[in-house]
C-alpha cells in the first residue's frame, strides 16, 4: 500500500507541475497574463489524484467538474484538458468504468467546440481539427485503460480457472483413490472372507465329528483354528474397514494383543516365552502394529515349518528403537530358499517404517527372526 500511496502522489505532482507548465506557456503564446489564483485553481485540479486508485470514478467527476469551474472562471487562461482530465480518464477507465470515462470526454470535446466557435476565436474548420484531435487523445486514453482492466481480468480469470482446474484434478485423483480403495476392499472382504469361513467350517466339523474318548490334541487343535479363524475374521473386518473409511475403523491389533497369539502358539503344542528387555515407552501406531505382525507371521512360521517344541519372543526397549527378536529351537534355516512371502512381507513391514529385518541360524540353534524398529521417527 505504501509503494501505490508513492507513486500517486508523485503522479499528482507530476500532473500539477505539468498544470502549471500550461498555464505559463499558454500566457507565453499570447493567452491573458495569469495571476496567483489561477496558477493555485490549477494546482488544485492535481489534488483528487492522490486518492485515484480507491476512488477512480469519485476521482474523474471531481476533475471533470474542478476543470469545468477553472475554464468558468478563468476563460482565458489557455489550459488544455488532456493533461489533467487523461489521468482521470485512464484510472477510471483502468477500474472498469470505461462508460462514465467515454461520457466525460464527449462532453468536454462539444463543449469545448461550442466555446471556440461562440467565442469567435477560431474558424469552425480550425475549431473542429483540434477538437476532434482532442477528442480523439482523450478516447485513445479511454481505451487504453480498458485495455489494461481487460487484461487484469483475463489474467485474474485465467489464474481462477488454473486453480480451480488444480482442484478438481485433486478431487479426481482423490475420487479414483477411493474408488481404488473400495474396489480392494471388496476383493479383500471376498477372498479372505470366503476362504476363512471355509477353514472354520472345516474346523467345526473336525470338532463337532471326534467322538467324545477321540484324541484330546485333534479337538485342541480344531478348537485353536477355530478360535483363530474368528480373530482373523475380526482383523479382516478392521483393515476392511480402513480401507473402505480411511481412519473410522476397527483399532489395527498391536503388541498389546500379543498375548492371543502366544496362546494359540502354545495350543498348536508349543512351549512359547514371552518377555519384555528394558523400560516400555509408547510406541507410534504403524511400529505398534508392524511388531505384531512380525511377531504373528514367525510364529505361524514356527508352527508350520519349524518342527520346535519351544519358541522365545522378546521385545527389547531401547532409547528412539525396539527391538522384536523371535526364536526357536526347531530345525533351522532351510537348505534352499523359501517361495512364500512370509520372510518378505515381514522384511518389507520394518522397512517402510525405517526399520531393518533379519532372519537366520538362531544363537542356540533352531530359526530367529530379528527386527530392528525406530520408536522416534
Amino acid at each position: 500500500m505504501l509503494a501505490v500511496a508513492r507513486r500517486d502522489v508523485l503522479l499528482a505532482a507530476a500532473t500539477c507541475v505539468l498544470l502549471l507548465v500550461s498555464v505559463r506557456m499558454a500566457y507565453s503564446l499570447g493567452a491573458e497574463r495569469p495571476i496567483v489564483w489561477t496558477y493555485v485553481a490549477a494546482a488544485v485540479i492535481a489534488v483528487p489524484l492522490l486518492v485515484r486508485r480507491r476512488h477512480p470514478l469519485a476521482v474523474l467527476l471531481v476533475c471533470a467538474v474542478l476543470l469545468f469551474a477553472f475554464y468558468t472562471v478563468f476563460p482565458h487562461a489557455g489550459m488544455g484538458v488532456a493533461v489533467p482530465l487523461g489521468v482521470a480518464l485512464y484510472g477510471a477507465a483502468e477500474h472498469g468504468h470505461l462508460r462514465a470515462a467515454l461520457l466525460v470526454s464527449g462532453f468536454y470535446t462539444l463543449a469545448g467546440g461550442v466555446a471556440l466557435i461562440a467565442g469567435g476565436q477560431q474558424s469552425p474548420v480550425r475549431a473542429v481539427s483540434e477538437l476532434v484531435q482532442q477528442g480523439s487523445l482523450l478516447a485513445a486514453i479511454c481505451l487504453l485503460g480498458e485495455a489494461v482492466h481487460s487484461r487484469r481480468g483475463w489474467a485474474a480469470e485465467t489464474r481462477k480457472r488454473l486453480a480451480q482446474a488444480a482442484t478438481e484434478r485433486e478431487q479426481e485423483a482423490q475420487r479414483r483413490v477411493e474408488q481404488e480403495r473400495l474396489r480392494i476392499a471388496r476383493e479383500l472382504h471376498d477372498v479372505l472372507a470366503h476362504t476363512i469361513s471355509a477353514l472354520t467350517i472345516q474346523a467345526r466339523v473336525i470338532k463337532d465329528g471326534l467322538p467324545d474318548d477321540g484324541p484330546p490334541a485333534v479337538r485342541e487343535a480344531a478348537a485353536a483354528i477355530l478360535s483363530t479363524s474368528r480373530d482373523a475374521m475380526g482383523e479382516v473386518r478392521a483393515a476392511v474397514g480402513v480401507l473402505r473409511v480411511p481412519d473410522k475403523g476397527e483399532p489395527m491389533p498391536d503388541i498389546g494383543h500379543l498375548d492371543g497369539l502366544v496362546a494359540t502358539a502354545r495350543s498348536a503344542g508349543l512351549a512359547v516365552d514371552l518377555a519384555t528387555d528394558g523400560p516400555v515407552v509408547p510406541l507410534p501406531p504403524a511400529v505398534n502394529l508392524t511388531a505384531y505382525r512380525i511377531v504373528q507371521e514367525a510364529l505361524t512360521n514356527t508352527v508350520r515349518h519349524a518342527a520346535a517344541s519351544t519358541v522365545s519372543v522378546r521385545l527389547g526397549y531401547t532409547p528412539g528403537w525396539l527391538e522384536v527378536r523371535v526364536e526357536d529351537d526347531g530345525r533351522g534355516p532351510a537348505p534352499q530358499p523359501q517361495t512364500g512371502f512370509g520372510l518378505v512381507g515381514m522384511a518389507e513391514r520394518a522397512a517402510a517404517i525405517g526399520g531393518e529385518l533379519c532372519t537366520g541360524a538362531g544363537r542356540h540353534g533352531g530359526f530367529e527372526v530379528r527386527a530392528t524398529l525406530p520408536i522416534n521417527r
